[in-house]
């Protein structure tokens, strides 16, 4: 039997679906908040199920405790810059981004450090640092099927390329997202989202 992902697929697909609304840098920090909320539901999870196991077991369950508490503040963060004037978004992504970087750096090898760098991606992404954000996605874009951070990481990759233009390259990279992770929240929109692409391409040439 395959792993269910911890997240409401329905909640996320309705928050993705969203971008179809909005545009440019709006669609693209409207994507990366939903993106990241249900991410954190996933942390959630895992970090209960490492008080029951690895973490306890060795002794870490405060350190577990730190850095959930630390990723809960810099999606705070995020979210605060994310819904505030462009004049304070700025500074608000940037207070966010050095959060992230504090729970990776401090917290290595928990699944809130995990979280945490998609979270750098995706304040990348909401800053309209597409490329950059392509990077930091691609990294952890790992083709695990299981992981479903990893699933998240290869459609932010995707939309990272669509919006810096690259149509062919990010309709390939959904492609690619929809049969990597065929189980996950996002494999729907990812196939979707390359067919839109194509058809965007065809219609052009036919033009």
């Amino acid at each position: 039997m395959k792993n269910k992902h911890p997240y409401d697929h329905q909640h996320l697909k309705q928050v993705l679906h969203r971008n179809e609304m909005v545009s440019g840098l709006e669609e693209a920090q409207a994507w990366v908040q939903g993106h990241l909320e249900a991410v954190l539901i996933g942390v959630v999870v895992l970090a209960a199920a490492g008080f029951g196991g690895w973490f306890f077991y060795q002794g870490q369950q405060q350190k577990a405790l730190d850095a959930a508490k630390a990723l809960n503040e810099a999606q705070s963060v995020f979210q605060q810059a994310g819904s505030a004037p462009a004049a304070e978004a700025a500074q608000d992504f940037n207070q966010a981004y050095a959060k992230y970087q504090a729970v990776v750096s401090g917290y290595d090898g928990t699944p809130q450090a995990k979280a945490a760098k998609l979270g750098l991606a995706n304040t990348l992404l909401a800053e309209g640092k597409a490329p950059d954000a392509e990077r930091a996605y691609a990294d952890l874009d790992s083709r695990d099927a299981s992981d479903p951070i990893a699933a998240l990481a290869g459609y932010g990759r995707a939309r990272s390329l669509e919006l810096q233009g690259k149509g062919a390259d990010a309709a390939k990279a959904y492609q690619d997202a929809g049969a990597a992770y065929p189980d996950s929240a996002v494999a729907a929109l990812a196939v979707s989202a390359a067919a839109r692409l194509q058809g965007a391409s065809g219609a052009a040439k036919k033009g």
